[in-house]
């Protein structure tokens, strides 16, 4: 098993604390404050979700996998498979939170013409159930023969494991 950097590890544990808090306060205030319950707060709220989820549960899983646990493939696909799923749904989220203020901003009209609370909800969801199939795939399908045991994040090779 490989040691970690005691400041490698205590980066990683800040940063997901922050990611944790920082998200909940966001998602908290959201719920609380009925001011904030417009359609353009759904896309950061989403966000916040899926940030929160990078906190909780990609940073530890990738610390995990950079001390090559779990040890056998399988676990170790499952692993980065989860990370992958979880740091492509935040980008995503924030695709669409970036796409929403430029079509507020260069089309007012039509903008507010047609985006309804269900509209933003609607498109917000829609990247957390369709993601982790398709970086499933991708893990299972193009990765899966060039990860090598223990799992590491930096083990990729171009040999094949036997």
């Amino acid at each position: 098993m490989k040691n970690l950097s005691v400041i490698y590890t205590t980066s990683e544990a800040i940063v997901a604390f922050l990611a944790i808090v920082g998200n909940l306060l966001v998602v908290y205030v959201f719920c609380k404050n009925r001011g904030l319950r417009r359609y353009r707060n759904y896309y950061i709220v989403g966000l916040a979700v899926a940030d929160f989820l990078v906190g909780l549960l990609g940073i530890p899983l990738a610390v995990l996998a950079s001390i090559g646990l779990p040890r056998n493939l399988y676990g170790c696909l499952f692993t980065v498979s989860i990370l992958l799923v979880l740091c492509t749904i935040s980008i995503l989220c924030l695709v669409a939170v970036s796409i929403d203020r430029y079509w507020a901003t260069t089309n007012p009209f039509a903008y507010y013409r047609n985006m309804t609370t269900s509209t933003s909800v609607g498109k917000s969801q829609f990247y957390f159930p369709i993601d982790p199939s398709s970086s499933s795939l991708i893990i299972f399908s193009v990765l899966a023969p060039y990860v090598t045991r223990p799992c590491r994040l930096q083990s990729f090779s171009s040999e094949p494991c036997r």
